[in-house]
Order: structure tokens, then sequence, then C-alpha cells
């Protein structure tokens, strides 16, 4: 019975694993960043006395002047249609960052964040749900 098990835990183990490319690998870890590219993650922190909040981390290796960048012109939420933007956003210094983009709108069902304009110029979105 013991080998049956070990046995099925080894194939599970085994059938589990991936290939990864080192391409792949390297552009997942943060000490390696491609030229000019800002990573961004979002996390929705909840809706509450007419304001939505969103966490929003920035980080970046390459790009030394981010202060130079206000994410209160940067940044866009749509929901139902209509257009919003940010009347609260962090400072952009440094290499990594991070704080609250604050929206003023009637509740969402549902939203959609846009960053353009950052210097690798790809647009970052965060939809919800």
């Amino acid at each position: 019975m013991r080998a049956l098990v070990l046995l099925l835990v080894l194939g599970l183990l085994l059938g589990c694993a991936e290939t990864v490319s080192e391409d792949a690998y390297s552009r997942s870890t943060p000490e390696s960043y491609l030229p000019e590219e800002v990573f961004i993650d979002f996390t929705s922190l909840g809706y509450a006395q007419g304001q939505l909040k969103v966490g929003i981390t920035v980080t970046t290796h390459t790009i030394d002047n981010l202060d130079t960048y206000d994410l209160k012109e940067l940044t866009t939420l749509v929901s139902e249609g209509k257009e919003y933007k940010p009347v609260a956003v962090p400072d952009l210094m440094g290499h990594h960052n991070s704080g609250e983009l604050v929206f003023e709108l009637p509740k969402p069902d549902s939203y959609k964040i846009t960053i353009a304009g950052l210097p690798d110029s790809t647009p970052k979105v965060f939809q919800w749900p």
C-alpha cells in the first residue's frame, strides 16, 4: 500500500512539473526588468462613502524620472460608459512606489482602470471583477 501511495505522489509531482524558459523566468524576477519597463499591480480596496479605493504598486529598475509622471493625468477609470479621473494618487519617485488611487463615483458594479503614458508606452489595465 505504501508503495502505491508513493508512486501516486511521485506521479503527481512529476506530472505537475513545468519547463520554464530562461526568458520567461527572467521576466518574472524583479532583478531582471527589460529596458524601460514599468510594472504595476492593482488591488481593489473597496467602495465606501462615494469613493472607490484601489491599491497600486509601481515598480521599475530602469526608469529614474518617475517623479515627472502624474498619475492623476495618466489614469482613467471607466464604469458604465462614464470616465472618471482619480481625486487622489500616490506621488511617484524612485523605483518602488505604492499607495491608493481614489475615485469619486456612484458605486460601480464593474470598472476598468487604464494607466497610459508611462515610459514603456504599454497601457496598464485593471478590470474588476
